[in-house]
Parts: C-alpha cells; structure tokens; sequence
C-alpha cells in the first residue's frame, strides 16, 4: 500500500499546475549518514516548496538504504489555498525495529531487534479559519509485518499489526516560517480513536495529544522551546504506544529506548547562526513515560551544526550530537528537530 502511495505522490508532482510552481524553491540533497542504531545510511533527498512558504504545492522525497540492504522511503505532499489545506506524509521501510521493552526503566542490554516491514500514512484536510488557526478531520494508518528477531525469521516477539485511527486536530501557528523559525509559536491538539474493527491488535483505544513550540531571537542568537505530552488508553497497540529516544526526542537515548501508554517532554534549544547556510546548537530535552503512572525524569544533552540546503538556504540538514546517562547517538536527518 506505502509502495502504491508513493507512486500517488509521483503522479500528483507532475500534474500539478505550472501555476503553483512560479515561485517554487528546490533542494537536491545527497544523504550520507551515521546513525549509532543503523550504522552507515546513504541515499537521496528531493524538495520542493513556495520559497514564501505559503500557497501552493510542497513536496518531497527521501530515500535510505543502509549496507545491511534496509530501505527507507519517506514521500510528503501538502497542497494549500487561502482557506484550505491538505496533507499527506507517507512511510515504508524494512528497518528493524530496537525494542528495549515497555516503560520507563529499560535497560541496555535488553535491546532485541525485531526484523519487520513497516509503513504509515497520515492525511489531514484542515480548514483555516484565520491567517494562524486551523482545524480539521485526520487519518493515521500504521502496519507492520514480522521478519523475525536478531535475523532468526523463525521467531517472533510482538504481533503484526495493521489499524486505522481517525479523529481530530486543532493546530495555532503563528511562526514566521515553518523552515528556519526565528519567532513566533505554535500549538497543536490531536484526539484520535480507533475502534475494534479498524484494528487487528484485539482492543479499541483512544488518544490524545498536545504539543506547544515558542521561538525568541536575539540576533544572532534563537531559544527554541517545545513541551509535548500525551495520554493513551492502557489497551494502545504496540505502533500507537508512546515512545521516546532517537533523532527528535529525548536525543541520546536511541530510538525506540521508552515505551509507554502517556509521555511527557520538554525541549530547549540555543541556535547561533553565524551565516544563512550554517548555524551551531546547543540543546537538552527532558521527558518520560508511564504506563499509565508517570514518575521520575529523564534528562540528554548536546549539541549540532544545522546546514542550510542550497539554493535558497530554507530548509535545513542537520548533525546532532547527544548523550544520556547510559547511551550516545549521533544523527543527521533533514530539517530542524522543531
């Protein structure tokens, strides 16, 4: 089905108007890339958007491969008018899946790599109701399929999986770009539902989620500030479980490292950035999970180099260094953590 969406993408990217490409801004970017749980990743990006970043067509595509023959496929559309915009964010891969187990207190030597084939696709049409606020309806599919663990197909450890949930989101953004933010905020709200029937886990749950973002500039220098927390039924299936550790929360921990039906972070940032195509940061994010009982305080730390992607310097890669108490990661991925 993702295989099928992305060849969707395809043909959308090549029969939208000429119109909608006018003032249209692009970035071709090779991928090479160190992730501590993937090891060495290569691939290809391809972007394009308003250079505004306003109406019009945005899209993309990143492709993966790591040395152990595992690929990532990551194509997005959004597609905005005056009053209306919709949206579309897809994802297949074969990467293994690192599972440490459920909850707060997982170990490192725990770590099982469960061999699977995974994918999602979210979409959401949200009417904008000012130059800032906007709601609407959204949908979130996830499926994976079992390869089994530690490259042994004979075993099996969580059960495939493939459910739909549907619900609703609010979203107030009153950024000055969605690109490289100097000021300005954002917050967002999401409840989702999933019944019996739109699953294969065996349960109904429900989901809800907030997230808020406040950016402050003192040339040269931003503070990026981001909360986020969320509560979920204690029957959530294994890909809807709250999850924290990787490239964008709670850096350090590497993904996948806490599991849990309710989660809470905290995010600050420092970036100093001394020209258009370069800037460098220094960030700590502190977070934790429950199931469904909260308690105690994770804490990473680090710092990065963010580079503007040519020609117009708006979008951004970037290399990040991080450390908790018992792991490290390095990561370079595209765009910046929030």
């Amino acid at each position: 089905m993702l295989f099928r969406t992305t060849l969707a993408f395809a043909l959308l990217i090549a029969l939208a108007p000429e119109r909608a490409r006018a003032s249209q801004a692009q970035a071709v970017v090779p991928i090479i890339a160190y992730n501590p749980t993937y090891k060495l990743i290569v691939g290809g990006a391809y972007f394009n958007f308003p250079s505004d970043g306003g109406e019009g067509s945005h899209y993309g595509i990143q492709f993966m491969s790591t040395f152990t023959n595992n690929i990532k496929i990551v194509p997005e559309y959004k597609l905005q008018w005056e009053w209306l915009r919709f949206q579309v964010n897809g994802r297949w891969t074969t990467y293994y899946d690192p599972y440490y187990g459920e909850g707060a207190q997982t170990r490192v030597e725990d770590l099982v790599r469960l061999d699977e084939e995974s994918g999602m696709l979210n979409a959401g049409l949200f009417v904008l109701l000012s130059d800032s606020f906007s709601i609407g309806p959204v949908y979130d599919y996830r499926y994976r399929q079992n390869r089994g663990i530690d490259g042994d197909p004979s075993r099996g450890l969580i059960a495939p999986e493939a459910t739909g949930a549907y619900g609703g989101r609010m979203i107030w953004d009153w950024r000055d770009t969605p690109f490289s933010t100097h000021s300005g905020g954002y917050v967002s709200a999401t409840y989702l539902t999933v019944p019996t029937s739109a699953t294969d886990s065996g349960h109904d749950f429900r989901l809800a989620s907030a997230e808020w973002r406040q950016f402050l500039t003192w040339e040269p220098i931003t503070l990026a500030l981001r909360g986020a927390g969320g509560m979920g039924s204690t029957t959530t299936s294994y890909l809807f479980r709250s999850r924290l550790g990787g490239t964008d929360e709670l850096r350090g921990y590497l993904t996948n490292r806490f599991r849990g039906s309710n989660f809470w972070l905290g995010q600050a940032e420092l970036r100093w950035e001394i020209f258009s195509a370069l800037s460098l940061v220094g960030f700590t994010d502190v977070g934790q999970v429950g199931d469904p009982i909260i308690h105690g305080v994770k804490q990473t730390y680090g710092g990065g180099i963010r580079f503007g992607l040519p020609p117009d310097w708006l979008k951004k890669a970037r290399l990040d260094f991080a450390f908790a108490d018992d792991q490290s990661g390095v990561s370079f991925v595209f765009d910046e953590t929030f």
